[in-house]
């Protein structure tokens, strides 16, 4: 069985919700990417995300409770993120679809956002509107045209590369923000860098409607 058996709507509202709830602190399976071997790190379950200067994205950090901080250089947990918004993590409700998991006995979900990318592609869960990859214009007209919804994905190429680089979760409306981890991004944060587009460095973007 891949999908629970209730409707999509339903569980784009539990991924959204999700996102919503987690945008800030640890997934619930209470784990990090990060950039260092094995690459995940179990956190107490009161870790949050902050910036430790309030204006500058690029100052997160992972705090967590007596423990030193996990630093923005050593944080990768976009793709475990959206892994826990969408699927079906230990601890918390996300939408439901039976992705892959990296570590079947640790972090939940897949921790590269090219694997997961490839991983929803292969089992049929995602449909990439246009091509695979488009500039910033084309993908710009194409959510202009509403045709992504909210709880769909978008991933993120950099510098021309075929591989996918980042993943966040689209939450339309029409500031056209995303949620993902690192940087952490929301609709419920009020700055510039919750759009669409804020992901510095991105060069092609790939639209994929969630099935």
């Amino acid at each position: 069985m891949r999908r629970p058996r209730h409707s999509r709507a339903t569980t784009r509202a539990a991924a959204l919700a999700y996102a919503r709830a987690r945008w800030t602190r640890v997934a619930s399976d209470n784990f990090i990417g990060v950039t260092s071997s094995p690459g995940y790190v179990a956190v107490p379950a009161g870790t949050t995300f902050v910036r430790t200067t309030a204006a500058d994205p690029a100052t997160e950090v992972a705090r967590r409770p007596g423990l030193p901080d996990i630093l923005k250089a050593e944080l990768e947990d976009c793709a475990h993120f959206i892994s826990c918004c969408i699927a079906q993590p230990p601890g918390g409700t996300g939408g439901g679809l039976a992705i892959g998991r990296d570590f079947p006995n640790a972090v939940y979900g897949v921790l590269s956002a090219n694997r997961l990318y490839e991983d929803l592609k292969a089992k049929g869960f995602i449909t990439i509107v246009g091509t695979a990859r488009l500039a910033k214009p084309q993908a710009a007209a194409r959510l202009a045209a509403t045709e992504i919804a909210a709880g769909d994905l978008i991933f993120y190429h950099f510098g021309g590369a075929a591989a996918v680089g980042h993943a966040a979760l689209d939450l339309a409306g029409a500031g056209k923000r995303i949620a993902c981890h690192t940087f952490c991004r929301c609709d419920q944060a009020d700055d510039d860098n919750q759009a669409w587009d804020s992901v510095n460095g991105a060069t092609e973007y790939t639209l994929a409607k969630v099935n």
